[in-house]
């Protein structure tokens, strides 16, 4: 059980990512089945679509199974709860929504009367998700909020969720039925961006609320990370915007650099919801107050320098496993087991700004001095 509480905030976040990578797939392979294929696709392809969103279903299945059972295990060893009161945790009815739409997905995604059973059981994952965001812990416009994520959620799947199996469709469909799909597709990203944007908006002034809380907290850098991969993102889906439009106007259809364009799309997509995971594993920028970095503390920490070519002693870092914390504990803020709330000692950040090649030889030949190339590296705590 020690073991697990030294790894549940990054096993957290490895396991919430992997959720919300399968949940675009499972509920953007519907929406794909929905709006785009709609009897286009011949029959082959239309399996190949259906496996891969069997696939998504129950790899969904697993991976919430395991999130339950990781936070089943934190609880009940580090608690006096008993196995009864679990089923209550809003944890627990999140994951068993979920589990359970991704399981009717998986069984009825290959059957010819799938449709409405597609549809609830893709709302049942949706709810889970969404009952596992920020939002329904907020004790402000909890309504607006969820609806808010739910509506964002739903714009991820539509968008990115739904590529993968446009380009299984494109690589095995007759250029006739490619244009018709294509035509469809950038239809409803388009929709989806304009949703994705307004949903964004909101949960960022949300969230964030100030221009000094997404560059001085830990949940607005990462935000600012998410926004420029959607930037990015949005850069390469108007080339493939462009391709669409030059189709339409009745140039020869050349699948592949729209093919290759959805791709790079597909991998900057599943990145920023890996991101999306990091931002659930952070309290909100708008409720961390007291421990926001100012600019010249950033410009301090993020400008360029030598790197030092001595590392502290070892007697002044800090303990691997320390006993107590010196913060305040009547402080608010939030706590995941796992993280430390021990600050970094001077002694630890002149270590980690030191080079790596220094300290290795230090752990070994403490009474000698290593000269090596300098190198620019830059500086963080």
């Amino acid at each position: 059980m020690t073991q697990l509480l030294d790894i549940f905030g990054f096993l957290s976040v490895l396991l919430r990512g992997f959720t919300l990578a399968f949940e675009a797939l499972t509920v953007g392979g519907i929406i794909f089945l929905w709006r785009v294929s709609q009897k286009t696709v011949q029959e082959c392809v239309s399996r190949r679509i259906k496996r891969g969103l069997t696939v998504s279903a129950l790899a969904l299945a697993v991976v919430q199974t395991c999130y339950v059972a990781a936070n089943s295990g934190i609880l009940l060893g580090s608690t006096d709860l008993q196995w009864s009161d679990l089923p209550g945790a809003g944890f627990a009815i999140a994951g068993a929504l979920t589990v359970s739409g991704a399981l009717l997905i998986a069984v009825m995604a290959g059957t010819r009367v799938a449709g409405a059973v597609l549809g609830a059981s893709g709302l049942l994952v949706l709810t889970g998700s969404v009952m596992a965001s920020h939002s329904v812990a907020r004790l402000d416009n909890r309504v607006l909020l969820a609806t808010t994520t739910a509506v964002h959620h739903l714009a991820s799947a539509a968008w990115i969720g739904s590529m993968p199996y446009l380009l299984i469709a494109l690589r095995h469909s007759p250029p006739d039925a490619a244009k018709v799909m294509t035509a469809r597709f950038s239809r409803l990203a388009m929709a989806s961006v304009a949703a994705l944007v307004v949903a964004g908006v909101v949960l960022a002034y949300s969230y964030v609320g100030s221009p000094s809380a997404l560059t001085g907290t830990t949940y607005g850098v990462m935000l600012a990370s998410k926004i420029g991969l959607t930037g990015l993102l949005l850069l390469l889906g108007g080339l493939n915007f462009k391709i669409v439009q030059a189709v339409r106007r009745g140039v020869p259809p050349d699948m592949l650099p729209l093919r290759r364009f959805a791709e790079a799309e597909v991998g900057i997509g599943f990145t920023i919801l890996l991101a999306a995971a990091s931002l659930t594993s952070t309290p909100p920028a708008i409720d961390v107050v007291g421990d926001r970095v100012s600019p010249p503390e950033i410009w301090a920490r993020m400008s360029p320098g030598w790197p030092r070519m001595q590392t502290p002693a070892l007697a002044d870092l800090s303990p691997a496993t320390p006993l107590q914390s010196t913060l305040d504990a009547t402080a608010a803020g939030s706590f995941v087991p796992g993280q430390l709330l021990q600050p970094n000692s001077p002694a630890d950040i002149a270590w980690s700004e030191s080079s790596p090649m220094v300290g290795s030889d230090r752990l070994n030949r403490s009474d000698r001095k290593l000269s090596i190339w300098p190198t620019v590296l830059a500086r963080s705590t």
